[in-house]
């Protein structure tokens, strides 16, 4: 790649926007490592050296300039102020587009071209139409065409797939040599194996076996995500995952809190609101639940455009589902650095609900969401080429949208279930359900189906409870019905089921586009939001990962 000679930015005006105390939220990454075992210290920063090189191939794969514009910065930054500024605003983002207030993405830096739709994963100009109608034509290449660690490029009049593994052979084999290196050090012989199979995958690019060694490493207080995991920049066809990176130390005390929800989880899939037939054996399914610290991210987790990530569920590959199951990781100080903006509450919200906005509340939600992950459909009635389509690749585009909208649902749907079992006290299961049915979806500002996946659901939930009348507006301020809300899940979840076990795209669209309207009352609550001073953007400092990297 060829590094751009020269980029022009305003540097105030990139101060002012980005970096304004009253717009930025600062998470600090510090936890405490001083009681590990010698060999995972040691390994760690073999593991933080990884998650960097990762982070390159990410900014590679996302934006044709980003790489380039990042080292330019690096050099500059140390001896230029306003180049360090720069630099602030480009990590926020990891990389050289922003988000305004209104939404809108912008370039950070004068003459930087427009994200492609696909990134550099697919070239530029094709569209799923075309790759649609050619893999019609071509089903023999539909395997190939549909991994999500696949570059397709057009060849003459038709399309080929690259590998990642072949086009980034280089990067791969260096973040190979450094798991390898630190599963050498770690004391831990299911994460040290875990380790080992997960640099083969890198250079191999067959996951499988890596998933399987990821979800059964259960012992040890560190734990490592990397490779190719999420596929929500990929705006064209949500399948191709871009690289990202994690390094993290688990909560002990606050794990054994929140595992004890997997034990129900047979239960909950069977009391789904949709045809029992559907339903899923889950007791073969491991799913391990760990509340961490973060230490420190890279590649697509770090692309905070603008949200970050408080919780995940790995991986998504339902085969490893079926055979072994899931981890689910949720992340403690990144919550933790979230606050309420009280201006908000008292302009928005009825006061009988202020006493709900505490931690506990979205920690709890978040965790019925991650949990909700492993339920529900994940093969479709659809079938092509005489078997049936996994959910993801029926819904296509619409997939994410439609998942993330399940599992906020369900997060609610469950806590009578839950409340019965001791898990939540009453006043406990209504804070979750003043989260999940109000407080989340009050929109800042109006969503875009192709880049605000969660941003999307929260405004179909905004207006569906309105529309059942969970949700009320009088004299400014928005009140919950939560007898009314728990009807109004439950029926938003079924259609929801319905679209997943059908497969069906075109009913996706037409549910999304239906409850995604940008309606008065929704320009009322942004408008208000914005007039709050609700703080968007997410710097993330990661002091501890720096001093290792140092050492």
């Amino acid at each position: 790649m060829t590094v751009m000679p020269r980029i022009n930015y305003d540097a105030k005006g990139l101060k002012d926007t980005y970096l304004a105390p009253e717009k930025l939220r600062v998470h600090v990454f510090e936890p405490d490592i001083s009681g590990l075992e010698e060999g995972y210290r040691k390994a760690l920063p073999k593991l933080l050296r990884a998650i960097g090189i990762v982070d390159d191939i990410f900014l590679v794969q996302d934006h044709p300039d980003s790489l380039s514009i990042k080292n330019l910065l690096l050099r500059e930054s140390e001896r230029s102020e306003d180049a360090a500024d720069a630099l602030r605003v480009f990590r926020i983002f990891n990389g050289p587009e922003g988000i305004t207030y209104s939404n809108e993405i912008v370039p950070l830096f004068s003459g930087v071209r427009p994200r492609p739709e696909g990134g550099t994963v697919y070239t530029d100009g094709i569209t799923a139409q075309e790759l649609d109608s050619y893999l019609a034509k071509h089903p023999e290449k539909a395997a190939e065409f549909n991994k999500t660690n696949t570059i397709i490029r057009r060849a003459g009049k038709g399309f080929n797939a690259v590998p990642y593994e072949s086009e980034y052979r280089e990067q791969l084999g260096q973040a190979a040599s450094l798991l390898i290196d630190a599963a050498n050090d770690v004391p831990s012989a299911s994460f040290a194996k875990y380790l080992r199979s997960r640099a083969q995958a890198l250079v191999s690019g067959d996951y499988f076996n890596s998933d399987v060694d990821f979800v059964r490493s259960t012992d040890s207080p560190i734990d490592l995500l990397i490779g190719p995991l999420e596929e929500y920049l990929d705006r064209i066809q949500s399948k191709k995952a871009f690289y990202s990176g994690m390094v993290c130390i688990k909560d002990p005390q606050e794990s054994r809190r929140v595992e004890q929800y997997i034990t129900y989880v047979q239960y909950l899939e069977d009391r789904l609101p949709q045809d029992k037939g559907n339903a899923k054996d889950m007791s073969r399914i491991n799913i391990p639940v760990a509340v961490v610290d973060v230490i420190a991210m890279s590649g697509e987790f770090q692309a905070n455009r603008p949200g970050m990530l408080i919780g995940q569920t790995l991986p998504n590959d339902e085969k490893i589902l079926e055979k072994v199951g899931r981890k689910i990781f949720i992340y403690k100080n990144v919550l933790s650095g979230f606050k309420t903006n009280q201006e908000v509450m008292n302009r928005l919200v009825d006061p009988q609900l202020h006493r709900y906005t505490v931690p506990a509340s979205s920690v709890n939600f978040v965790v019925g969401h991650e949990v909700s992950h492993s339920l529900g459909p994940k093969i479709s009635n659809r079938v092509a080429n005489g078997e049936k389509v996994a959910v993801d690749q029926a819904l296509g585009f619409y997939s994410g949208i439609i998942e993330e909208l399940k599992s906020d649902l369900l997060s609610v749907y469950n806590l009578p279930y839950l409340i019965s079992k001791g898990l939540y006290s009453e006043e406990e299961a209504r804070g979750i359900a003043f989260y999940g049915c109000l407080s989340r979806n009050l929109p800042m500002n109006r969503p875009k189906q192709g880049k605000d996946t969660h941003a999307t659901g929260n405004l179909v939930k905004f207006n569906y409870y309105i529309a059942e009348g969970a949700v009320t507006l009088k004299d400014g301020r928005f009140y919950l019905d939560f007898d009314k809300a728990a009807v109004a899940t439950e029926k938003m979840l079924a259609e929801v089921l319905s679209i997943q076990s059908e497969g069906n795209r075109e009913m996706a669209k037409e549910f999304i586009e239906k409850w995604s309207e940008w309606t008065s009352t929704a320009k009322y609550v942004s408008k208000t939001m914005h007039e709050c001073g609700v703080k968007l953007y997410n710097e993330v400092l990661q002091p501890v990962a720096a001093e290792l990297l140092r050492n």
